[in-house]
């Protein structure tokens, strides 16, 4: 999971900009998983045996720039800052799918709560 790009902005709860755009291939709806590092470590010597990348988030590119984004967080692990995660673009079919249908559960749960449906499918209008 080699990082795309990186969150390089908080714009608000749920908005980001990534440090990707159009000259970088990036097209509207592009989906990108956001990593963390994972670190093992010895129990007894505190030496780092391994590091493996973590899934903690996932977003959703709803305008591009030349050179920048911007993004819907779709989904943030509890306790995980965004600022400056790597993310990269979802390209397993399974985990595109898995994305999508927390797309749809974040706007079925924003039109419960007596959201007007724009603001439930472009947040932060």
């Amino acid at each position: 999971m080699a990082g795309d790009g990186l969150i390089v902005r908080i714009q608000s709860a749920d908005l980001v900009f990534i440090d990707r755009g159009s000259e970088h291939g990036i097209s509207r709806d592009d989906l990108f998983d956001i990593v963390s590092s994972e670190m093992l470590v010895h129990p007894l010597s505190d030496s780092i045996l391994a590091v493996t990348p973590k899934t903690v988030g996932a977003l959703q590119v709803l305008q591009v720039y030349e050179r920048t984004s911007l993004a819907r967080l779709v989904q943030l692990d509890r306790g995980e800052d965004p600022m400056l995660k790597p993310i990269a673009l979802a390209r397993d079919a399974d985990r595109i799918a898995e994305i999508e249908k927390l797309m749809i559960r974040g706007v079925r749960l924003a039109a419960g709560m007596d959201v007007s449906r724009r603001v439930a499918i472009i947040p932060g209008l």
